[in-house]
C-alpha cells in the first residue's frame, strides 16, 4: 500500500489494529518516498595528483521507506520502519500507552481506555508497576523479535561479517495523560 504523503502513520491505521484479533503479526506493509539525512558518496580529487577518490559525506536523499504495521502479543500495535538507501536504517515507534493497555488486558486488569491513556482502571497500583517495567531491555528485546522475522538487506554472510543492525534511541517523547 502506497501511503499518503504527510500521513501521520501511527495514527492513520488506529482501527485496523483495534480489530485484528491476532496476538502477533504483521497487518500490512506500506511504502512511502521521504528524505532523510544519511551518507553519501561524492568524488573527490587530490590537489597534488589529481587523481579521485571516493569521500563521505552527509546530505539528503529521497528514497523509499518500508513501514511494517504490526500487532505485538505484548506491546500492542507498533511499525517498523526501513529505509531502502544505505546504511538502510530501521526505526521501531511503538506507544506506551498501548503497552499498558496490552499487559493490563494480558493481567486481567479492567480499565477504561482513552484513545491515547487510561481514564481508570480496577488495579492502579498494579498498572503503575507494568509501566514502571517498561525499560531498555523489554525495547530491546521487542526490536530484535521483530528484526529477526523481517525481509533483512544483509545476507548471511554480510552477518557473519558483522553487518548487523543496533540499537539507539534516536526520538523518545513522554506524556503523562491526566483526566
Amino acid at each position: 500500500m502506497t501511503l499518503p504523503r504527510d500521513s501521520v502513520k501511527m495514527r492513520l491505521h488506529k482501527s485496523v489494529w483495534q480489530s485484528s484479533p491476532a496476538k502477533i503479526r504483521i497487518l500490512y506493509i506500506g511504502k512511502a518516498q521521504e528524505k532523510f539525512n544519511t551518507f553519501r558518496v561524492n568524488k573527490e580529487f587530490n590537489t597534488d595528483t589529481g587523481q579521485s577518490f571516493p569521500w563521505l559525506t552527509r546530505g539528503m536523499v529521497v528514497c523509499n521507506h518500508y513501514y511494517f504495521y504490526a500487532v505485538d502479543e505484548d506491546f500492542g500495535p507498533l511499525f517498523i520502519e526501513f529505509a531502502s538507501y544505505f546504511p538502510y536504517t530501521a526505526r521501531i515507534c511503538i506507544d506506551g500507552h498501548e503497552y499498558a493497555k496490552r499487559q493490563s488486558t494480558l493481567g486481567g486488569i479492567e480499565f477504561e481506555a482513552l484513545d491515547n491513556g487510561i481514564l481508570s482502571c480496577a488495579n492502579p497500583v498494579r498498572l503503575q508497576q507494568i509501566l514502571d517495567e517498561l525499560n531498555e531491555t523489554k525495547i530491546e528485546a521487542l526490536a530484535y523479535k521483530w528484526l529477526d522475522r523481517l525481509p533483512d538487506p544483509f545476507d548471511r554472510e554480510d552477518h557473519e561479517a558483522g553487518y548487523n543492525h543496533r540499537i539507539s534511541i534516536l526520538q523518545a517523547e513522554f506524556s503523562r495523560t491526566r483526566v
